[in-house]
């Protein structure tokens, strides 16, 4: 009974309510309550539905819920529904035009604010979906109404459910599968032709085990093999006595979900699905998507384009986003499609886009996408975008089929395969907040302690890492705890990992002061600079002056790159090092693009020094005749933009290095660029030797050797290299006397001597 029959019902209760009520007589009086009581149950109601996932509603209600099998309950609050209270009721929920009915058991609660239900997640699913699933709006208030009050309710038991499975894990063995399946049914479930239900492996399955399986109920036969199909107001109970049958997949949305716990004895175990720091990516991906749920767009394909380094997490944003909106996820990798022949190619297309068919609702993550984009085997770029294009635009599915493509940076795609595309997004390294976001979800997933002062240690150290390094350095930070047998995970452990980052993120081989020797007053005058832009860990300046960079140059081999080194192990910075000659090539604008390239890999692992050798080679002055395609003016101007498009954080400072300054182009010598020169020089006094000396040899063992007395056998101007040079040839000749003597064993030492240094110094210096 609904719309105008509902209304004139009503009026006509209130009619015959009042009348009776007039009336001195016990049967009439009766009559009354009678119909005060129907008045109730034809009353539509609006309240606004609440739902969790199941196994958050088993901590959260555990009294009410022992008894009870969720997807059974809706749970009101004392003050609502009054008449229903623990009683077998046949609702009908009502969406603009459509309704649904369902027998549900109303239980009270005093967790329940007035003006709400609360259902469990594959509940809320079901009332939902049996109305527009995409037009329905989340936590919208519904309007439903109790047709009938059921006091004696008895249901049957099923003796057949066949379903059809809608979502498993991957690679999910059979034996677990089945094992999860019995110890659902364990204890007795109401099920319904049509329902959706999903089962938490973490509760039935295996325990930590973040995952779950789908499946919807397609047939349920009673006691006399009835088939109970099109019966809405029929449920039938499935427990160990009930013969499970599984069907193959079929398409159908998904129950959404947004939460996992982490123990499901604990409702302070609740963690997100998405790694908090991504937030911003997440609300932008929903956004692309959900227009395409709700209807279809002609002529518009829903393609776009994730990009972000290897590791920023742009296949856990796509999996979060398809729980959410119950999607299915269906990755490839499109190195996959990639084939010596366009005919093989567009075979490989159009099985994956019929997968994903299959597969559908979903999305269809393509990884690796720039392999679309390059060109080999003589296959042309372009032809290859067109019929991806056509396939994509003759594809149709019965239910919606997103395509999300990632690379690791969309300037590695051709024009075409970008203009495909609705729109695109970068995900860049997370800023200081989003790494504190995503240490506090990672320790809270791995189960990790941390204190506020080792916290504030990681998120500062971590600048230059996206979320998949992070989270590495936590799990390393972690053995290395477990292996020192302590009980708390401290500053020391992470120090010990970051110290083990590869070259990208920190120096490969650690320079120390000690290792450069001679430079004192160059030394000085570079570590002022580092401090005023604030690189240092005081990140203070005397004169709030800031610069940019820093151009070395002198002569070859005295110790320029070794100088630029030691400033970036010392203060703990990221060393980018770039070869000038090797950012030229050949092809047209793809020097430029090396250029553009190396100062974006600067800007992510920022705080760094950024040191260019062999400077001249790719800054000459401009105007050069001989530079007839113009391919050197362009590098510079693109070299010139690059510096001045740094930010002025001071988190990327440039060190330069040349042997000829007159060769490079003015504009690069201006203050905001490379606005001081420092020349390094061959050592002229005995100081400097000496202490280059000392440098070059603290590590030897020596013998009856006094280097004030090697330093005045030196020429008169020696460089660092020379110097080298004579220090690695001296304990070369003392471990081939070693050797000669026979008197090697693991424990022997080379022992370096005076005639060894005079030995070296005379084939050096005729050499």
């Amino acid at each position: 009974m609904c719309g105008e029959e509902c209304i004139n019902y009503l009026h006509l209760c209130y009619f015959i309510e009042s009348l009776v009520r007039s009336k001195k007589n016990y049967e009439l009086n009766i009559l009354g309550l009678w119909l005060s009581q129907m008045k109730v149950l034809v009353t539509e109601y609006y309240f606004t539905i609440l739902y969790f996932q199941n196994s958050i509603l088993k901590v959260l209600l555990p009294d009410l819920i022992k008894v009870n099998y969720i997807n059974e309950i809706l749970f009101v609050n004392f003050n609502n529904l009054c008449r229903s209270h623990n009683k077998w009721c046949l609702f009908e929920f009502k969406h603009q035009s459509r309704t649904f009915k369902r027998i549900l058991k109303v239980i009270p609660s005093s967790q329940i604010p007035k003006g709400y239900i609360l259902c469990s997640n594959d509940t809320y699913f079901m009332i939902k979906h049996s109305f527009n699933y995409t037009s329905f709006i989340p936590n919208a208030s519904i309007k439903f109404k109790i047709l009938e009050i059921l006091d004696e309710y008895n249901h049957q038991h099923a003796n057949k459910l066949i379903t059809f499975i809608l979502h498993k894990p991957l690679h999910m063995p059979s034996v677990l599968f089945d094992k999860t399946i019995v110890n659902f049914i364990s204890t007795p479930k109401l099920m319904h032709t049509g329902d959706v239900i999903s089962i938490d492996l973490s509760l039935y399955g295996v325990e930590k085990v973040f995952d779950y399986i789908c499946f919807k109920v397609v047939k349920l036969l009673g006691p006399v093999n009835e088939f109970v199909a099109n019966d809405l107001e029929h449920s039938l109970i499935v427990s160990q006595k009930t013969k499970v049958y599984g069907e193959t997949f079929i398409p159908h949305y998904l129950p959404s979900l947004e939460w996992f716990l982490l123990d499901y004895r604990k409702l302070n175990t609740v963690t997100p699905i998405l790694p908090l720091g991504l937030e911003k990516y997440y609300f932008d991906l929903l956004k692309w998507i959900r227009p395409f749920l709700v209807s279809k767009m002609d002529g518009l394909k829903p393609i776009f384009i994730i990009s972000g380094l290897p590791g920023s997490g742009k296949s856990i944003l796509i999996e979060a986003a398809c729980k959410k909106l119950g999607l299915h996820y269906c990755d490839i990798d499109c190195n996959s499609i990639i084939s010596n022949t366009l005919t093989q190619i567009n075979a490989n297309i159009k099985s994956t886009l019929t997968t994903a068919a299959s597969r559908s609702p979903c999305i269809l993550h393509l990884k690796n996408y720039h392999m679309m984009s390059s060109e080999s085997d003589g296959l042309d770029s372009i032809q290859l975008c067109e019929s991806l294009r056509n396939h994509i635009d003759n594809f149709t599915s019965s239910y919606p089929v997103i395509i999300i493509a990632s690379c690791d940076d969309i300037e590695m795609l051709k024009g075409e395969f970008v203009r495909i595309s609705l729109d695109q997004m970068h995900i860049s390294l997370p800023t200081e907040k989003e790494r504190t976001l995503m240490i506090s979800w990672l320790t809270r997933v791995h189960n990790l302690v941390l204190d506020r002062k080792t916290k504030e240690f990681v998120v500062s150290e971590t600048k230059s890492c996206n979320f998949d390094r992070i989270k590495n350095i936590l799990c390393l930070a972690e053995k290395e705890r477990i292996i020192s047998g302590d009980h708390n995970l401290d500053i020391s452990h992470f120090s010990t990992v970051l110290g083990r980052l590869t070259s990208m993120e920190r120096l490969s081989a650690t320079v120390e002061w000690a290792d450069v020797g001679g430079v004192e007053l160059i030394k000085k005058e570079v570590v002022s600079s580092l401090v005023s832009s604030r690189l240092l860990s005081s990140r203070t300046s005397s004169n709030g002056a800031r610069r940019t960079g820093i151009l070395l140059h002198g002569p070859p081999g005295t110790g320029k790159t070794l100088l630029a080194r030691a400033v970036a192990s010392q203060s703990m910075r990221a060393f980018v090092p770039v070869n000038g000659p090797d950012l030229l090539n050949m092809y047209v604008g793809q020097s430029e693009a090396n250029v553009r390239a190396v100062f974006s890999r600067a800007r992510e692992a920022a705080p760094c020094i950024m040191f260019f050798d062999e400077l001249d080679s790719i800054a000459p002055n401009r105007g050069n005749k001989s530079d007839s395609g113009g391919v050197m003016d362009r590098v510079v101007s693109t070299l010139l933009s690059e510096m001045d498009s740094l930010d002025s954080s001071g988190d990327v400072f440039i060190l330069g290095a040349t042997n000829r300054p007159d060769l490079l182009d003015p504009a690069l010598l201006r203050p905001g660029r490379f606005d001081k020169m420092l020349y390094i020089g061959p050592c002229q006094d005995e100081d400097s030797k000496l202490k280059v000396l000392k440098a070059l040899s603290r590590k030897f063992l020596l013998k009856d050797v006094h280097l004030e007395d090697i330093v005045k056998l030196l020429p008169d101007e020696v460089t660092g290299a020379t110097m080298y040079g004579i220090c690695s040839t001296a304990w070369l000749s003392a471990a081939r006397q070693l050797i000669r003597t026979g008197n090697v064993k693991p424990e022997a030492q080379v022992t370096v001597q005076m005639e060894h240094f005079e030995q070296a110094i005379r084939q050096i210096t005729k050499s």
